[in-house]
């Protein structure tokens, strides 16, 4: 997703779940220019990337975001180890990072949704939000999720209509954030507002573009 997003990424080794794993991670991150992590960032008795980022300087701008799934995302930015280029990097420039939950379905909504145009904003392009567009609702969803969340749902839309004509999207069946197989059947997200129980077969939806 990194460099489908236009980035060069550059894959650190997995770290385990435990302070030092952690902590010799983020002591090897200085040149880079955004630092993506994937898991560590709920409430579970593993979850140790927030105090671990917190050791490392870390200034937290937000902890959680009201969404289904993806909502521990954490955005941040670190300081720099003193002994990297400050010309090449500039002088003083913190490195922002996002903590994205560990769940493929949770990992690839908060991607598309913050990390992706944070990258476009890092290369200089003013068009990298979140891509949006509209389809019509093959059928209808049934209840999901909690109260006052905005729900992404794994989804496939039929692209390639006729002009004129609103493409159709049909839900993917899912078995929850860690669904990695719904995931790979999917080629979008379908929103579902917060204040939004159920959407009715053949109405006008709004989805994520992966």
């Amino acid at each position: 997703m990194v460099a489908a997003a236009g980035a060069e990424p550059w894959v650190l080794p997995t770290a385990t779940d435990d302070a030092r794993s952690l902590d010799r991670a983020f002591a090897d991150v200085a040149e880079a220019d955004l630092l993506v992590i994937s898991g560590g960032v709920s409430a579970g008795k593993f979850d140790l990337v927030e105090p671990a980022l917190a050791r490392a300087g870390a200034r937290f701008h937000f902890t959680g975001v009201r969404i289904q799934p993806g909502k521990p995302l954490v955005f941040g930015e670190l300081p720099r180890n003193r002994n990297v280029d400050s010309q090449a990097f500039g002088a003083g420039r913190a490195l922002p990072f996002f903590g994205l939950p560990g769940n493929p379905v949770s990992s690839a909504v908060t991607f598309l949704l913050f990390a992706a145009p944070m990258l476009a904003a890092l290369a200089g392009r003013r068009d990298g939000g979140p891509r949006f567009a509209l389809a019509r609702l093959a059928s209808e969803t049934g209840k999901h999720g909690k109260p006052g969340l905005t729900r992404f749902l794994p989804a496939f839309c039929t692209f390639g209509v006729p002009n004129g004509q609103v493409p159709e999207v049909a839900l993917v069946s899912w078995q929850g954030s860690g669904d990695l197989a719904a995931l790979a059947r999917s080629n979008c997200f379908l929103v579902v507002a917060e204040e939004a129980h159920r959407l009715e077969a053949g109405a006008i939806v709004r989805i994520l573009l992966a």
